[in-house]
């Protein structure tokens, strides 16, 4: 047995199996193209955008009703749609010959350079958001990654390296009992979309997806901020369960 002190950002104690996510991380290389390919690239990213913005819009759609969820994808929906943003991704394509991937990634490299610099609970929670948003581009440009969770045969804790906002916000409601990140903070958008949708989650655990196997059993305290690995008390565990809000 294990216990794990993290940071509590979403009430509600949940037991069950851990299912740890393999998130694959884009890489993205710098790469020139051709000045004759400059055309192309452009069509390239604003296809991608434009996939990007249909599926943020649906996901105004499915959380209407949900306040602060839906004001955070209408959020990430304007800075796709942002001309000026365009325009600078145009530029990194035009004057350096920088493929439509590296531009995204160059420009929003930029952008949160400028944001670390800046302190408050505001900016950090911004950082998120472009992450988000950078990877949503990217997943049209370069393809789809990570572990899909339509498979899901029962209920688990997801375990995940971070989970940005939109990932959260699709988690299966009737698979997901909790969630725990190695990363993340109490006030960020992922944290507002946990307790939105009355999700258990513990973030910030540091290395805790290198801690855990699928199949292990998980405690998750979301009041308390503390996750239990393998627990080997019986008694400990019973009475974690006729506490249990899921």
């Amino acid at each position: 047995m294990k216990i794990v002190k993290g940071i509590p950002v979403s009430a509600g104690i949940a037991i069950g199996q851990a299912f740890v996510l393999n998130q694959s991380e884009f890489v993205v290389k710098k790469q020139n193209i051709l000045p004759e390919e400059t055309e192309a690239e452009k069509k390239r990213y604003i296809e991608a955008t434009e996939k990007a913005i249909d599926e943020l819009k649906e996901l105004e759609e499915s959380t209407k009703d949900m306040g602060q969820i839906f004001v955070i994808f209408m959020g990430h929906r304007m800075i796709v749609e942002d001309e000026e943003m365009s325009n600078e991704v145009f530029e990194k394509i035009e004057k350096f010959n920088f493929s439509a991937e590296y531009a995204i990634s160059t420009v929003m490299s930029k952008h949160r350079s400028t944001l670390s610099s800046l302190k408050g609970e505001y900016y950090t929670r911004r950082l998120s958001d472009l992450n988000d948003i950078e990877n949503r581009i990217l997943k049209h440009l370069l393809g789809s990654h990570g572990e899909k969770l339509s498979n899901l045969t029962q209920p688990v804790i997801i375990v995940a390296k971070t989970l940005t906002p939109s990932e959260t916000a699709i988690l299966p409601q009737n698979k997901t009992l909790a969630f725990i990140t190695d990363t993340g903070g109490r006030t960020s958008h992922t944290a507002i979309v946990a307790r939105t949708r009355g999700i258990p989650a513990v973030v910030g655990l540091g290395d805790i997806t290198k801690q855990i196997c699928n199949g292990d059993t998980i405690i998750v305290d979301g009041q308390k901020g503390t996750i239990v690995i393998n627990p080997r008390s019986e008694e400990h565990t019973s009475e974690l369960q006729s506490r249990q809000v899921i």
